[in-house]
């Protein structure tokens, strides 16, 4: 599995993407209302663009996909897949998750 990356002018529109894709699936909209993850930069890249929807290739969550539903393929458009990035282009975007776990101070007893 890869991990890619679509960038997107804001949060919203990965979230409404995600949702097409769901919908075209014939999902229900409760159970399943995106279809795939998005996530927000913590910087704007050089586009403006402020989030990113992740696609995982070789997957269900990949730039194509089918169900028992849906026959037919569907996912992202060709202009959308040749603008995908991958992890090490966007690296730099992606918010720093902290481990509060890890700030925990230990004192040693003497």
């Amino acid at each position: 599995m890869t991990v890619m990356y679509l960038p997107q002018p804001t949060l919203a529109a990965a979230q409404t993407r995600s949702n097409q894709q769901a919908l075209a699936l014939n999902c229900d909209g409760v159970r399943t209302k995106y279809w795939w993850a998005v996530t927000a930069y913590a910087t704007p890249d050089t586009n403006g663009n402020v989030a990113a929807i992740i696609i995982n290739t070789g997957t269900a969550f990949d730039v194509t996909t089918t169900n028992a539903k849906v026959a037919v393929p569907t996912g992202l458009t060709t202009p959308e897949q040749a603008t995908l990035q991958t992890a090490a282009q966007v690296t730099l975007l992606l918010p720093v998750v902290v481990n509060p776990l890890a700030a925990v101070a230990t004192v040693d007893k003497v």
